[in-house]
């Protein structure tokens, strides 16, 4: 079994996922579709390193060349030549692989190992900062095989080369603002900790799979990742606030059943002492399938003026800012949605999507300005957290816009509430308060059938139409995937209002 530095860190922290890499290939190609959707890592990754690459004179660095064994063959022989900057070179030592991201020669002419990340946050917001347990697995695996193979040409040394999330850019972007490099080398693993894992995988990956799970028996790992199954639909998990309580967790799901009973509830309420979110799921899920507080909803939809603007937003973001004014990983407004509703009932709708190839996002901005009427209205959305988070960044992008996005804010309701604070309670939305859930339930339309279904695609395509990276033949059918998907965002907010109000409106 040959050991990689993606399997060593899949062991450490979470062995299961670890066996089913080595085992069952098509299961692990799930659980990582699952948790990444449909992101590129490797190009997300590539764009911090282009970076890196400008910190140097592109004269010094050498990449190996050829396949698999070509490239570590490639790799010893750029070290016995002992050149200045080595990009993505390779090392194995028995069966352990690893390929780096850069080495640098230093003045001693020993090897230094610069590992790259695609992130701006590095370390635990805890107590003496503690770097993250996944860098610290990943760094300290590369340290020990690129000890093995160079020796003494290695200085040991390991900095941690990452984005810098407080760098705005302005005009040309300045790599030596945005990337920060720190030297990490003595919060790393020590050698016996590395060899004790190697062993651990050796011995373990390759057992039959009830020995395996019963030195790693299930502890409230994530359902999928640990059986290699989805979540039963009647899960434990569908209780909304259950994640944090891990041994109420544990102690409910050994059967992976959601019987909620009075066992269940005593359970949540004793593990706070008081009520809970968890525990008022589960009093109202033994109550009926179908709860409506209707005086609670009247009064949450009272504060509602007209106009109404139903509005939603679809954003980007990259690990390097695109435009000026923005910060790493900032999620940028590129496109949105709005109905209106007057007093006598009209709906309109107004919406705009970024050209392609574009510098900046101010026309999108100029444009939202107009149709939400100068912040004159009362503004709804679901979830306001994203949208009014995304207002105070613009508003910070473009400051003659601040007023605006801070009457916005002032005047912003979160139609999810209703759902979220169980005014309004079903078991068909399987304890999510989410917009797609809530909406097939509540009404006859759902998303089904549109070609961009979800955020993970209309961020992708829309990275794509803002970097220029579309088909010419395709942009426009790419335009209209996207308007018709957000329009959908705003459209299922009205709906649902519509239905709040005629249920709150019909006597019961």
């Amino acid at each position: 079994m040959r050991i990689t530095k993606t399997l060593f860190c899949e062991f450490a922290a979470a062995p299961k996922i670890a066996r089913f890499h080595v085992n069952d290939k098509e299961i692990y190609k799930q659980i990582q579709e699952l948790e990444y959707g449909g992101m590129d890592g490797a190009k997300i990754g590539q764009s911090v390193e282009d970076q890196v690459m400008e910190l140097f004179d592109k004269n010094d660095i050498q990449a190996p060349q050829g396949d698999f064994f070509g490239a570590i063959n490639d790799s010893s022989r750029l070290f016995a030549e002992n050149a200045k900057i080595i990009y993505q070179p390779w090392f194995q030592s028995y069966n352990l692989l690893v390929r780096s991201d850069f080495l640098v020669r230093n003045e001693e002419g020993t090897y230094d190992l610069w590992e790259v990340k695609a992130k701006n946050t590095v370390r635990k917001p805890t107590k003496g900062e503690p770097l993250k347990e996944e860098l610290i697995n990943d760094i300290s695996f590369q340290r020990y095989v690129i000890s093995k193979v160079l020796g003494e040409k290695f200085s040991g040394k390991c900095f941690l080369v990452y984005l810098n999330k407080d760098y705005i850019r302005q005009w040309e972007l300045d790599t030596h603002q945005l990337i920060k490099k720190e030297d990490v080398t003595a919060e790393l693993l020590d050698n016996q900790n590395i060899e004790n894992t190697i062993s651990l995988m050796s011995t373990q990956l390759g057992l039959e799979r009830r020995a395996f799970e019963s030195m790693y028996p299930y502890d409230n790992e994530d359902h999928f990742s640990y059986f290699g199954l989805p979540a039963p639909k009647e899960s434990i998990r569908a209780i909304p606030g259950i994640g944090p309580k891990k041994k109420v967790l544990y102690e409910l799901g050994k059967t992976n059943i959601l019987t909620l009973g009075e066992e269940e509830k005593s359970l949540l309420l004793s593990s706070k002492g008081e009520a809970t979110k968890a525990s008022d799921y589960v009093e109202m899920y033994q109550k009926s399938e179908t709860l409506m507080d209707t005086e609670r909803i009247k009064t949450q939809l009272s504060v509602l003026e007209y106009p109404l603007f139903f509005y939603d937003y679809e954003t980007i973001s990259s690990p390097v800012p695109l435009f000026d004014g923005t910060t790493s990983r900032q999620h940028i407004v590129v496109q949105y949605s709005v109905h209106k509703i007057d007093l006598d009932g009209t709906i309109t709708h107004k919406e705009c999507l970024i050209s392609d190839k574009i510098t900046d996002n101010k026309q999108v901005i100029s444009q939202l300005y107009e149709d939400l009427e100068h912040g004159n209205g009362t503004y709804i959305v679901w979830y306001k957290g994203f949208e009014n988070s995304r207002n105070m960044e613009t508003a910070n992008m473009y400051p003659e816009y601040r007023e605006f996005f801070e009457k916005v804010n002032e005047h912003t309701f979160d139609l999810m509430e209703v759902f979220s604070e169980y005014s309004y309670f079903d078991r068909r939305f399987k304890g999510s308060a989410s917009i797609k859930k809530v909406l097939p339930v509540m009404t006859d339309i759902s998303y089904d059938g549109l070609d961009v279904s979800n955020g993970v695609i209309a961020t992708t395509i829309l990275m794509d139409i803002a970097t220029g990276n579309v088909p010419a033949e395709q942009l426009e059918k790419h335009r209209q995937n996207l308007l018709e998907y957000c329009k959908q965002d705003t459209w299922a907010m009205v709906r649902i209002w519509q239905e709040l109000v005629k249920k709150i409106e019909t006597p019961q």
